[in-house]
């Protein structure tokens, strides 16, 4: 069986590597190889995946899937590198969707819908020939970019508050930091991947490209207060560093049920949409801690917090098609102040929990009659793992794209 890997990003959202670079890491990888620095995670504590072991399961990825956060700008660069490079991997293409949902105890927290966009009449986008392949791009532009643009307007908008929080904290409002040099930034960087502009988006403009703390990190490193980007998550925009800064989710992201009942109405003539709720166990997890936070006990919270997203998920089953069920979630548990277990027991359970809901949502899918997806959710960066075929407790390599996106 050929397996998949479809949730991946790239740097025209918050990913390192170009549409292009991505998908030549992946050739390589098919082909059992694997370049530093990504080879030292292999055999750490938290990731006890042996090279061999990984580039086994990494050669049998035949399909691919990048969505990028609310933009359509990946998609011809993708499809393009998917066509040229050699050994390349089948690659599906969509975006990732900020929507905003209210958790009883969290409160208002960020939902992603991942959305992929699919020929009327198949699956992969490379295998149009050049008149049906501008055909289908030009229906997704013209069907998913007025939302996409809408919703990558609300999220510039958050790195431009970011911006300006920087320049008051690092630089003391003295203008460093501003708004239009974030964006120019922003737009030299797509340009610099030789992204070309088709015809069919002749109003490629700053609402098409996503800004984000690399453009900001790009200032802070002008500027000698740090000498690459790992420096400055660590010192200036990491939850640790000195310019943090907590976003609200609510500013101006749609309501799930509104998102997904617009999206709903979008029928193209070359283009079919498969949408789903990505990584519903960070839902839970978020709304755990803020249960435990508030003072209810863990096996409350446990119980509690799967509930209330599962509730959400019933509420919207009729306008989704599958869930995402297969997610390896490695973030580290937040210590509780006033928990008395050692961190490291607790990354333990938190690490055996996050399979045992995984399985949860598994059910619910089965018993909603919604197909499973899965992704390694991976960005490239030079501080976490490649593509997440068997990583961890997580083994997501038994996912068969065929059998989600088929028409």
């Amino acid at each position: 069986m050929n397996y998949a890997d479809i949730h991946m990003h790239t740097s025209l959202s918050d990913g390192a590597l170009t549409p292009s670079e991505t998908i030549a890491m992946l050739s390589i990888l098919r082909r059992g190889y694997i370049a530093p620095p990504f080879d030292k995670f292999f055999g750490d504590v938290k990731y006890p995946v042996s090279i061999d072991s990984f580039l086994e399961r990494a050669r049998s990825i035949s399909i691919v899937g990048f969505v990028d956060h609310n933009t359509l700008l990946s998609i011809e660069p993708v499809v393009r590198a998917s066509k040229d490079i050699i050994g390349a991997p089948k690659a599906v293409v969509g975006f990732e969707a900020t929507t905003r949902i209210n958790l009883p105890i969290r409160g208002v927290y960020s939902c992603h819908v991942l959305v992929y966009l699919l020929p009327r009449y198949g699956i992969f986008p490379a295998d149009l020939n050049d008149n049906n392949f501008r055909n289908f791009f030009q229906e997704c532009v013209d069907l998913y970019g007025p939302i996409t643009r809408e919703l990558n307007e609300f999220s510039n908008s958050r790195f431009l508050e970011l911006g300006d929080h920087v320049d008051r904290v690092l630089f003391s409002g003295r203008g460093v930091v501003t708004g239009d040099k974030i964006k120019e930034i922003a737009r030299r960087r797509c340009e610099s991947m030789n992204i070309e502009v088709s015809p069919c988006i002749c109003n490629f403009s700053n609402h098409d490209v996503q800004i984000g703390t690399i453009d900001i990190g790009e200032i802070i490193i002008s500027e000698g207060l740090a000498q690459n980007g790992g420096e400055v998550r660590s010192k200036y925009l990491g939850r640790s560093g000195v310019a943090y800064l907590k976003i609200s989710e609510e500013q101006g992201f749609p309501l799930l049920e509104d998102f997904l009942s617009k999206i709903s109405l979008l029928n193209g003539k070359y283009v079919r949409h498969v949408v789903g709720i990505a990584h519903p166990v960070t839902l839970v997890r978020e709304e755990f801690l803020a249960s435990v936070k508030n003072g209810s006990s863990y096996f409350d919270a446990r119980i509690s917090s799967f509930q209330c997203v599962e509730k959400k998920i019933r509420e919207v089953s009729e306008l989704i098609d599958f869930i995402e069920t297969r997610y390896p979630y490695y973030h580290h548990f937040v210590l509780p102040q006033h928990c008395e277990e050692s961190l490291d027991l607790l990354n333990i359970k938190e690490r055996l929990y996050n399979k045992l809901i995984n399985a949860k949502f598994s059910d619910l899918a089965k018993i909603l009659g919604l197909h499973e997806s899965g992704g390694s959710d991976a960005h490239f960066m030079a501080t976490t793992p490649l593509p997440g075929i068997g990583w961890g407790d997580i083994d997501i390599s038994e996912i068969d794209a065929l059998d989600l996106l088929k028409t």
